[in-house]
């Protein structure tokens, strides 16, 4: 099942992908909820938390997400797949299979 299907890939009720972008040069602006744009780096800045940043680049623009999850061993798993789409688009990165 494809990440952006998967039923972990939740937070309390709500969908957590596709991400909520938001502009890292000007927040003001309106986030996109898309998969468009390229990965540029996967990080979990607190393994207590089932929060992954991701940030993207789409076109001149840079932007930033957090992803959150209610099962903490569904969010390591989700990490470790993501770190492997690091250059690739948002899209295929929500394409990734999990069991």
């Amino acid at each position: 099942m494809k990440l952006r299907d998967h039923p972990l890939t939740t937070y309390k009720g709500l969908r957590s992908w596709p991400p909520v972008w938001v502009r890292t040069d000007d927040p003001s602006k309106r986030p996109i909820e898309a998969e468009t744009g390229i990965i540029r780096s996967v990080m979990m800045a607190d393994m207590s938390t089932c929060r992954i940043n991701l940030r993207m680049e789409d076109g001149e623009y840079s932007y930033l997400a957090h992803l959150y999850f209610d099962n903490y061993e569904f969010c390591l798993k989700a990490h470790r797949a993501l770190m492997g789409c690091v250059g690739k688009t948002v899209k295929d990165c929500g394409d990734l299979e999990f069991d």
